[in-house]
């Protein structure tokens, strides 16, 4: 009898030290709500509104064959849109290539595959480019963003389009870079975790220069709209 009710209390404790250490480790086999997004922007050190951080004045544009004024400040957030294919992405990628030399810049790419590693997992990812945050805190943060314990050793490339954009976030959290280019932002995600993307990037303390089609992201986290047009690009808010 003994033996039995000794057995059931050690069956009883080594079950409560699974279920705490799945608790701690915060990972679910089955995400209760994989759209949920809980991530938030801490410790950015984002530049002086005042500074000027990229200032054309007739900036030949080679796909446009005009000259673009354009003057970004430290903290503007701000999109541009256009018709489809009039090379807005190609503005994108100027513009941070012209920022990149002297900033630490943030970007997502509208396709990701350009920017990702197929084969890497998301936590070699995400170690890689954030390299003072421990395999704890990566862990920690994929947990929040929904990624169940399998997801973070799968290829990226087995991953959604919404998961790999979530990398891109978590990446640009990890690196508290006070610039982010994103192009389409939204695209890749469901209609309910879009409205948190808008807020996580609304309270984002830094600049951020974007293309997107997605109107609700241009009213809600966009202060200046531009508009590329074949003769140029226009301010129209």
């Amino acid at each position: 009898m003994a033996g039995r009710l000794l057995a059931k209390k050690l069956k009883n404790v080594l079950s409560q030290e699974k279920r705490y250490e799945k608790e701690r480790q915060g990972f679910h086999d089955i995400p209760e709500n994989p759209d949920r997004i809980n991530l938030f922007f801490s410790d950015i050190h984002p530049l002086a509104s005042n500074k000027v951080i990229l200032k054309w004045e007739e900036q030949l544009v080679p796909f446009t064959y005009q000259s673009i004024d354009l003057t970004i400040w430290g903290q503007d957030k701000l999109v541009i849109t256009g018709a489809n294919g009039i090379g807005k992405s190609n503005l994108l990628s100027i513009i941070l290539n012209d920022l990149s030399r002297q900033y630490p810049v943030g970007f997502m790419p509208q396709t990701y595959a350009e920017d990702l590693n197929l084969d890497q997992t998301a936590l070699t990812f995400l170690s890689d480019h954030a390299s003072s945050s421990s395999s704890t805190e990566i862990r920690t943060l994929l947990a929040s963003l929904q990624f169940t314990r399998q997801e973070i050793e799968h290829p990226i490339g087995n991953l959604s389009g919404g998961q790999q954009g979530k990398l891109f976030l978590a990446k640009m959290v990890l690196a508290k870079y006070p610039i982010l280019i994103l192009d389409e932002p939204t695209k890749h995600f469901s209609p309910t975790s879009q409205p948190l993307i808008r807020q996580l990037l609304r309270e984002y303390p830094g600049a951020i220069i974007s293309v997107s089609h997605d109107q609700c992201f241009i009213d809600e986290v966009c202060q200046k709209v531009f508009e590329l047009e074949k003769d140029g690009l226009r301010r129209i808010r």
